[in-house]
C-alpha cells in the first residue's frame, strides 16, 4: 500500500498539491520525502543506463518519469530508439519550398502560450524555427504524411522536454506510429476513430450514452484532446507530462497505439456524468459545457479508470459496434441529402408561365365549365330537360356574383 510519502512523491512530480496539511511535516519528514524522491529518480536512470525498456514502461505508467532529464533520456527507450544517427533538417530553400510550410509556419507563430512564461524571447524563437525545420522535414521525409492543425501542440511539446537532435526521431516515430491516422489527406478517418467513444461509452453508462447521443453533441468537442494529446488544453506543465508519460509509455497492441486517448476520454465524460446529466439535452448547451478547463481533474484515478477500460473492452472487440454505428450515421446522412436535394429541386422548379393570355383563357374555360354545370344542374333538379334560352338567362343571372369576378379577371389580363 503507498505510503504518505509516495502520496506527496506522486504529487510533487505530477504538479498537484499534496495530501494533507504538508506544512505540518517535520524537517525529518521532509527530508524523507527527498530521499524517497532522489531513490525513485536514481532507479529511472539506473534502468536507463541498462536499457531496461519494460522496468522503466512499468515506472512510467505507474508513476511518471519525474522530471524532463529523465524523460529526454527515457522516451527514446520508451520507442525503441537506439543506435541512429543525428537528426538533420532539410536546408533552408528546401524547407520554404514545400507545400504545406506557410501553415506549418502560421500554426507555429501561434503557439507562443505553449512556451513557459519565463522563457528569453530569444530562446523562444530558436525553438520556434526548430519546430518548424523538425515538422516540414518529417513531411519531406514522408510524403505519406499530412500536416494537420494541432500536429505542432504535440511536436512543441516533444522539443521543449526532448532538448537534443532525438527529438526529431521521436516526432517521426510516432507521426508514423501513434498519430499516423492524423496525417492522412482528410480528417475521415480519425472521425471514424471517434466514433469509438460511444460503443465504449454505452459498456460502461447506457444512460450517459443515450444522453449525450441524443443531444447531437457528436465527437467534434473531443477532437482536440484526441488528436493533440491534450497539449492544445491543458495548461498545467506537469500534468500534460504526465499524459505523454503514459501514452508513450503503454503497451498497446500492434495497430492500436492511436486508439489510447480515447479511453482516456471516456473515463472524462463518465467522470463528468452528474454534471453532463444536468445539462439540456441539446447540442449547442453540451458543446458549451465541454469547454471547461481540464486541468484540475485527478488524471492518475483516469488513467487507471481508462487502463480499465482498455482492458475490459479492447479496441478489437467494439470494431464491430463502431462499424455499424459509422454505418447508420452514413446511411441517416444520406437520407437527409436525398431530403434536402429534392427540398431544393422544388425550389428551383420552373412555375407555369403566368402570360395574360393564358390568365385569359383559364377565366374563360372556368365560366364555359360552370356555365354548364349551372344548367346541367337546373335541369336534373327540376327534371326539364328541355328549357328555353330564357330560362338559361334567368338561371345564370342569379349567379351575379360569378360574372363579376370573371368580368374583373378578364380586365386585368
Amino acid at each position: 500500500m503507498p505510503s504518505v510519502c509516495d502520496d506527496i512523491i506522486d504529487a510533487e512530480v505530477n504538479g498537484e498539491p499534496p495530501p494533507g496539511d504538508f506544512q505540518k511535516f517535520t524537517d525529518e519528514q521532509a527530508e524523507a520525502v527527498e530521499r524517497k524522491l532522489l531513490k525513485r529518480k536514481q532507479r529511472l536512470y539506473q534502468l536507463i543506463a541498462k536499457s531496461d525498456s519494460k522496468a522503466l514502461r512499468e515506472e512510467a505508467l505507474q508513476h511518471g518519469l519525474i522530471d524532463d532529464d529523465v524523460r529526454s533520456k527515457a522516451w527514446p527507450l520508451l520507442l525503441d530508439l537506439k543506435d541512429l544517427p543525428d537528426w538533420d533538417n532539410i536546408s533552408g530553400e528546401e524547407l520554404e519550398r514545400h507545400h504545406e510550410y506557410n501553415q506549418v509556419v502560421l500554426d507555429v507563430n501561434r503557439s507562443i502560450k505553449r512556451f513557459p512564461p519565463s522563457i528569453e524571447d530569444s530562446r523562444r524563437i530558436a525553438i520556434q524555427d526548430e519546430l518548424i525545420a523538425t515538422i516540414v522535414t518529417i513531411l519531406s521525409r514522408n510524403p505519406g504524411l499530412h500536416y494537420y492543425q494541432g500536429f505542432h501542440d504535440v511536436a512543441v511539446t516533444i522539443l521543449l522536454v526532448v532538448k537534443s537532435k532525438m527529438a526529431g526521431h521521436i516526432i517521426e516515430k510516432i507521426s508514423t506510429e501513434h498519430l499516423k491516422p492524423f496525417l492522412e489527406p482528410t480528417m475521415e478517418r480519425t472521425s471514424s476513430l471517434l466514433e469509438y467513444i460511444y460503443p465504449i461509452l454505452e459498456k460502461i453508462d447506457l444512460d450517459l450514452c443515450k444522453h449525450l447521443d441524443r443531444s447531437g453533441v457528436g465527437t467534434i468537442f473531443c477532437l482536440p484532446w484526441f488528436i493533440t494529446w491534450f497539449s492544445h488544453t491543458i495548461e498545467v506543465y506537469e500534468t500534460l507530462m504526465r499524459l505523454f508519460d503514459y501514452f508513450l509509455a503503454y503497451d498497446h497492441k500492434p495497430g492500436t497505439e492511436f486508439l489510447l486517448p480515447l479511453y482516456l476520454i471516456v473515463s472524462i465524460l463518465e467522470h463528468w456524468k452528474d454534471d453532463i446529466l444536468e445539462q439540456e439535452c441539446e447540442m449547442a448547451a453540451l458543446h458549451s459545457f465541454f469547454y471547461r478547463p481540464l486541468d484540475t481533474l485527478d488524471f492518475e484515478m483516469l488513467l487507471k479508470k481508462a487502463d480499465r477500460y482498455y482492458h475490459s473492452y479492447p479496441p478489437e472487440s467494439m470494431k464491430r459496434a463502431v462499424e455499424k454505428r459509422i454505418k447508420d450515421k452514413e446511411e441517416r446522412q444520406r437520407l437527409e441529402d436525398l431530403e434536402r436535394k429534392a427540398l431544393r429541386e422544388r425550389r428551383l422548379r420552373p412555375k407555369a408561365p403566368n402570360t395574360p393570355w393564358m390568365r385569359r383563357l383559364t377565366v374563360v374555360a372556368i365560366g364555359v365549365v360552370f356555365v354548364l354545370s349551372s344548367v346541367y344542374y337546373a335541369r336534373v333538379k327540376s327534371g326539364n330537360y328541355r328549357f328555353s334560352m330564357a330560362q338559361i338567362s334567368n338561371i345564370l343571372r342569379n349567379h351575379s356574383y360569378l360574372w363579376t369576378y370573371l368580368h374583373n379577371e378578364l380586365e386585368e389580363t
